[in-house]
């Protein structure tokens, strides 16, 4: 999803994540109604816009993965570090209902 690579994008430059909130329903009206705070002035041009590009809310504006991967060889470098796009079926993982949060035990395949 172009969306979470910006969102972990943003949150690798700025070392914070770009949205936040106390509970889940106020973080969803956050991400739909507000913009993220600017990058870090340090932050290089290229990695500014592939976050700006991959945080549009507006899908059909949203910049696509090989458009990001095309402005910014951080980002290709990101991607192809994280294994994105290979077949990770063994990485199933268990989810916490009550707050969203990844469970330290993967499920394990039958």
């Amino acid at each position: 999803d172009s969306w979470a690579l910006g969102a972990t994008l943003y949150e690798v430059a700025a070392l914070r994540r770009p949205f936040e909130a106390g509970n889940q329903l106020a973080l969803v009206r956050q991400i739909c109604e507000t913009s993220p705070p600017p990058l870090p002035a340090e932050t290089s041009s290229d990695i500014q816009a592939a976050v700006e590009g991959l945080l549009q809310k507006d899908p059909t504006a949203r910049m696509v993965l090989d458009k990001a991967l095309a402005v910014s060889t951080a980002v290709a470098a990101l991607v192809v570090s994280s294994g994105a796009g290979e077949d990770d079926a063994g990485a199933a993982h268990e989810y916490d209902d009550t707050d969203g949060q990844m469970l330290d035990n993967p499920r394990e395949e039958e």
